[in-house]
């Protein structure tokens, strides 16, 4: 596979429904990894083993392209500042203190914030389609976390932990823009190895404080695998194919897959924990899907006409 390569849409939104189903389970597996290592180690450890994948994913994709010059670094690295090290940090935090749901309930607001920074900043175009595909999703995300009771989630109490995450979805958000305005020009692994490995450095002096070595003696199967999966599927593989589809589908349109979360997550729960599945979830599904597809369907920022561009001609 070649760095000479441009992907269609049908395509593009293949790779972010693949993403989404990865970032289905991060939930789940960060809440497991979270108590048994505390933040800035659980990072560390998730950028280690994601950049032991990223780099050698890079060098058999981009040949001998994978290399930036010291003068393109801090483009690159300020992307993974934002959204690996910053998100994924307070992400990490958070799951200490809220519960998947309340983090789930925060995060389905990430779509709608692109959407209008976005607007803002890309001058990415809201005409009433994308709107009304937003407003359709949302308020499916809002109906399967709240059981069909929307009035429900008043009685969620805010804690530490769900101000911690709403820091780290805007930080999302922002990562989103930056890689459609500024990563551009840079092959989609490329962003992501880089972008973990200067998150990784970044997390070292911050896990050292911590004293890690006791967690990672007394740390047992469960929260290795957790470790695991979000470095592999959650991090690396995820995160590429989000990169390509910001530079195919725009920021806002990228970002509006990620409403699917919460329908994988109920779907796993069905297949895997046998929980039963109601008609008011179906219904909500429903809602999702078609929010996601009227956003995704419809064209948006001219920056790039939405190719890959050739890392030879950055």
């Amino acid at each position: 596979m070649s760095a000479r390569y441009e992907y269609s849409d049908i395509k593009a939104c293949m790779l972010m429904i693949m993403a989404s189903l990865f970032w289905s389970g991060t939930f789940i597996t960060g809440k497991i990894g979270a108590i048994q290592f505390p933040p800035f180690t659980f990072a560390f450890l998730r950028f280690f083993f994601a950049v032991i994948l990223a780099f050698p994913l890079a060098m058999i994709l981009e040949k001998d392209k994978w290399k930036l010059s010291l003068k393109e670094l801090p483009a690159v690295f300020l992307i993974g500042a934002f959204g690996f090290l910053g998100n994924n940090v307070l992400f990490l935090t958070a799951c200490r203190y809220s519960s998947a749901v309340n983090l789930a309930s925060i995060a389905a607001s990430c779509p709608m914030m692109t959407a209008f920074l976005a607007t803002l900043w890309l001058k990415e175009t809201m005409n009433f389609k994308r709107f009304t595909g937003i407003i359709l999703a949302f308020t499916g995300v809002l109906l399967v976390l709240s059981g069909g009771d929307i009035l429900r989630l008043k009685e969620m109490s805010l804690n530490f932990g769900d101000v911690i995450q709403t820091i780290g979805i805007v930080l999302l958000a922002i990562y989103s823009i930056l890689s459609r305005k500024i990563g551009r020009n840079y092959s989609p692994i490329v962003i992501v190895a880089y972008g973990l490995l200067f998150s990784m450095f970044a997390a070292l002096p911050l896990m050292i404080m911590e004293h890690p070595w006791t967690y990672l003696l007394n740390a047992d199967l469960s929260g290795w695998i957790s470790v695991l999966y979000l470095s592999f599927l959650g991090s690396v593989m995820a995160c590429f194919f989000q990169q390509i589809a910001i530079k195919r589908l725009g920021a806002s349109r990228t970002m509006a897959f990620m409403n699917l979360i919460p329908v994988f997550s109920v779907i796993l729960a069905v297949i895997i924990l046998k929980e039963p599945v109601s008609i008011t979830q179906i219904a909500s599904i429903g809602l999702i899907v078609l929010g996601v597809f009227l956003n995704a369907g419809t064209r948006t920022s001219p920056i790039g006409h939405g190719h890959v561009v050739p890392v030879e001609n950055r």
